[in-house]
């Protein structure tokens, strides 16, 4: 039995871990075919540090939209792999300023070539597929921006409870 097929949209969340762990699983092997030594969760951090740095933990986790403890982790790894250096700002002393070592940059001139491939990738298999994933993610950003599935799904929940009380009644006041 394949458990999505018989789960179906119940098991949206799954469904999207199990296809983030693929891409992710992938994304390590392609760092590794093309010599660049960094991990996938690095990644936006990294690429957010390539168009603007120095910037603080701060606005990178605004940026790319992760939590500024998580953002803080990724950091550290980073630093203590040489790929970032932490600065005081000069302008705010209780900020720290993050930018690209000499190796970083190294790196990111290696990451050049992978991200032309890697778009081509995506568009390869864009090309066998019905659906743009890349546009329906978007949409689904926007609509869950909109309001949360927790939201909808009480809202559902509340409805159903309502209207089986609503049934109970009914049914208490034939009697």
């Amino acid at each position: 039995m394949d458990f999505f097929e018989h789960a179906g949209k119940k098991a949206i969340g799954s469904r999207l871990r199990f296809l983030t762990e693929i891409l992710t699983r992938d994304a390590s092997d392609i760092y590794e075919l093309y010599g660049v030594d960094i991990k996938p969760k690095w990644f936006p951090v990294f690429y957010s540090l390539i168009y603007e740095q120095p910037q603080n933990v701060t606005s990178i986790a605004k940026g790319i939209g992760q939590t500024h403890p998580s953002v803080s982790t990724i950091v550290k790894e980073m630093k203590k792999a040489g790929i970032i250096q932490e600065m005081d700002d000069k302008e705010d002393r209780r900020r720290t300023l993050i930018s690209l070592t000499e190796h970083g940059m190294f790196l990111y001139k290696k990451l050049v070539v992978q991200l032309r491939d890697v778009e081509y990738a995506v568009d390869s298999v864009s090309s066998e597929c019905d659906n743009d994933l890349w546009a329906a993610i978007a949409d689904w950003e926007k609509a869950l921006a909109r309001r949360s599935m927790v939201d909808r799904v009480r809202e559902i929940k509340e409805k159903r409870e309502q209207l089986s009380l609503d049934k109970s009644l009914i049914s208490n006041e034939l009697y």
